[in-house]
């Protein structure tokens, strides 16, 4: 049967459907950053500053920000993956993620670790190993996040054609500070599926993760004829 299902997708429709999703995405991301960059130049423009103060360099900083992240989101609509890019196949998600938790429970004997995921499949087409590096790492953020004694929760949610996971850790709060969290190559991977990622690692001994799948789905016909 899987093998079946593997033989029966066309990864051409694939890519176009993940290309949509993908670039739908991309529109929202430049929302954002276009809306500070041309609220702060208002300010300026209004005379609202004055010379250029500490208030103003604060202003400027943030236009200059969010002119980087136009220019990393402008590099990011070239890099749309071809065929050869991703690894696409049928992949239940939830087996996927039930075998990340449990891996990290064998290599933490320790840690709390408590998941909320739906039972049965959820299949997608995804780059299954791509995907599975990207909950590992952020797994892995979490476990790190937590270790001096917390807690670490996947929770995992359907919303017709899309899938959320959320990835928590809690540790108490001392004033050692959080370890840094780099979430680019999960970034990464989930754009070129179409989806995106979220990283917060609180100073309050909180850290939330939020992935976000869109689900490329296909109905497989029996390749078998009935008699």
């Amino acid at each position: 049967m899987e093998q079946a299902a593997k033989a029966g997708i066309d990864r051409a429709e694939a890519l176009r459907r993940i290309h949509s999703y993908w670039l739908s995405r991309m529109v929202h991301d430049f929302r954002g950053p276009i809306f500070t960059a041309r609220g702060y130049t208002k300010l300026l423009l209004d005379n609202r500053a004055g010379h250029v103060t500490v208030t103003q360099g604060e202003y400027l900083q943030n236009i200059l920000d969010s002119i980087k992240k136009l220019s990393d989101l402008v590099e990011a609509l070239q890099q749309f993956p071809s065929e050869s890019t991703l690894h696409l196949e049928p992949v239940n998600v939830v087996d996927l993620l039930r075998s990340a938790v449990c891996e990290w429970r064998l290599r933490e004997k320790t840690l709390q670790l408590i998941e909320t995921i739906p039972p049965g499949s959820i299949v997608a087409v995804v780059d299954e190993a791509k995907l599975g590096e990207a909950v590992h790492i952020l797994l892995g953020d979490a476990v790190e996040f937590s270790r001096s004694g917390g807690e670490v929760q996947i929770q995992v949610r359907r919303e017709d054609d899309e899938l959320t996971v959320k990835i928590l850790a809690s540790r108490p709060v001392s004033d050692s500070p959080a370890p840094p969290v780099d979430a680019t190559i999960p970034n990464q991977i989930l754009r070129l599926h179409g989806g995106s990622v979220q990283v917060d690692a609180a100073r309050d001994g909180r850290f939330l993760a939020a992935l976000r799948l869109p689900l490329v789905t296909f109905e497989i016909e029996d390749p078998a004829p009935r008699r």
